[in-house]
């Protein structure tokens, strides 16, 4: 592993386990803009958290065997090539602060012990806000990489959900800004189309800072009407009804 993916390595982790000083969450920040996977595979290993939550719920002091550890690091390893064998970029320069190999190891073993622990891991806080570049793509709901705001129907008191979706080739992309959910609840949004069938976006965990969160569903924009995020027992937290969109793939 060269010092470049050690780091990168290492700052995803610790977004993870929620470890980043101030200086850690600009770098990440600085990495984010000028790697768009980097986002993409922490909400991916996110899901996978939210899963081992609510299939391991209690904590084991115990120290993980060194074949679990191994076997952890593999699916990290197989989720970071899916990612970047989809999504091919020619990253910019970054003037960042290096962090030691010793630390950058020691951050990636950190949330893979915690993955098999079954410790519940937000995703708060570390994702940076971007606005919408100049020249990107605008158009009617269902245009192509154009970003859909999306009005939700009026969650809980005290909890705020902000939304798009953007249309692309390969299905639908949903991304949240979440304020207010129990912290550790986890919870699912669900795309419904026309015909009632649903399909999975992704699943995260409530947070006691503001969750930023890309998901993306195996179903075309022309084809969904509703968006729901639901928690883990299926009850309905909220929800938007979609305005007919044109199929812009066709």
């Amino acid at each position: 592993m060269t010092p470049q993916e050690e780091q990168r390595a290492g700052l995803i982790a610790g977004a993870l386990a929620d470890d980043l000083d101030a200086t850690e969450r600009d770098e990440l920040a600085a990495l984010m803009a000028a790697d768009p996977t980097v986002a993409a595979e922490i909400a991916e290993l996110g899901g996978t958290v939210a899963g081992l939550r609510r299939d391991i719920p209690t904590w084991d002091d115990e120290p993980p065997s060194p074949e679990l550890r191994e076997r952890v690091l593999e699916a990290v390893a197989h989720e970071e090539s899916a990612v970047t064998s989809e999504v091919r970029f020619e990253p910019a320069p970054l003037t960042t602060t290096p962090r030691t190999p010793s630390r950058a190891v020691r951050s990636v073993w950190v949330p893979a012990a915690c993955f098999a622990a079954g410790v519940a891991v937000a995703l708060g806080g570390v994702m940076a806000t971007q606005e919408r570049p100049a020249g990107a793509p605008v158009g009617p709901p269902g245009t192509l990489g154009a970003e859909e705001d999306v009005s939700f129907s009026d969650p809980a008191d005290g909890v705020r959900i902000d939304g798009v979706l953007v249309a692309h080739t390969w299905g639908t992309e949903t991304v949240l800004e979440i304020d207010g959910l129990p912290a550790g609840e986890g919870y699912v949004v669900v795309l419904v189309g026309e015909d009632g069938q649903e399909y999975d976006s992704g699943t995260f965990l409530g947070s006691d800072v503001v969750i930023d969160c890309r998901m993306n569903a195996a179903v075309m924009r022309a084809d969904v009407e509703r968006l729901e995020i639901r928690s883990d027992d299926g009850a309905l937290v909220t929800a938007a009804s979609l305005p007919e969109a044109v199929d812009d793939g066709a």
